[in-house]
């Protein structure tokens, strides 16, 4: 019966052995005054790459990539000498992207000239002279521009002619097919050749002169770059129909940046 006990000592020592392993051990808990467990952990938010997009303020405008002072000054329906001398911007006209421009005069020019003027009105002294000088009559020199002789940029039937009323700045001449040759109305240097004006897709502007610009619109490409020369008759784009839903060009002739009816100075 001893080497019994022995045994049965033995597996109670076993099983009490494996009880105390099994038991799990919890860790003690630290509690930090004034923090709130329950609050939930905050996420984290990621920039989603992107560009910013830009807003024009009323009277003001944010120069974008490819536009030109030409561009901006016929989208707003200005003269493009006007808006070089609201932002004091000399010839060759050079702009840069985020720059903004005005788009009327400033009042501070405005109340600077009043002010000019009052002073030179106080400053100078009336007299009379005693001497009877002749009146003599002054003339104004008016400076004509040159004789323009506009051309078909490309022969087709108007099925739009122009309409300021209606918002139709130009005509729209209707074309067979697509890459046929688009023609300069007029000689002159290219001052915008692109597709950065909303409802006119591929676009070419040319400047005649001081006073006249020509626009042709809904290209499927253009021919010559901003900055060219080019001449009367000239291929300067291929026809398509860009921004449009069928195959036409639009033609616009512009006098001090107001629209005028082209179909006046075709022949």
């Amino acid at each position: 019966m001893h080497w019994m006990s022995k045994v049965i000592l033995l597996l109670l020592y076993l099983f009490a052995l494996i009880n105390f392993s099994s038991c799990s051990y919890d860790p003690p808990v630290i509690i930090v005054e004034g923090v709130n467990y329950n609050k939930p952990a905050p996420k984290r938010v990621y920039n989603k790459p992107g560009l910013k997009k830009v807003y024009n303020k009323p009277g003001k405008h944010i120069v974008r990539k490819g536009e030109t002072l030409y561009s901006i000054a016929w989208m707003y329906g200005l003269d493009y000498q006007q808006l070089s001398k609201y932002n004091r911007i000399r010839w060759p006209y050079t702009i840069f992207v985020g720059q903004k421009l005005s788009l009327k005069p400033a009042q501070n020019n405005k109340v600077k000239k009043n002010a000019l003027t009052r002073n030179k009105i106080k400053k100078t002294k009336t007299y009379k002279s005693k001497k009877k000088k002749p009146a003599t009559k002054t003339k104004k020199v008016i400076k004509k521009p040159s004789r323009l002789k506009f051309q078909w940029p490309i022969k087709g039937k108007i099925i739009q002619k122009f309409n300021l009323n209606k918002g139709k700045k130009g005509i729209d001449i209707a074309l067979a097919k697509k890459g046929l040759k688009i023609r300069s109305a007029e000689s002159g240097k290219v001052v915008y050749s692109g597709h950065g004006l909303t409802g006119y897709g591929l676009l070419l502007i040319i400047k005649h002169n001081n006073r006249y610009l020509s626009a042709y619109a809904h290209n499927s490409q253009l021919l010559v770059a901003e900055g060219m020369i080019v001449k009367k008759n000239q291929v300067i784009a291929l026809s398509g129909k860009s921004a449009t839903d069928r195959l036409k060009l639009h033609f616009e002739i512009r006098l001090d940046g107001n629209p005028v009816n082209p179909l006046k100075y075709l022949p």
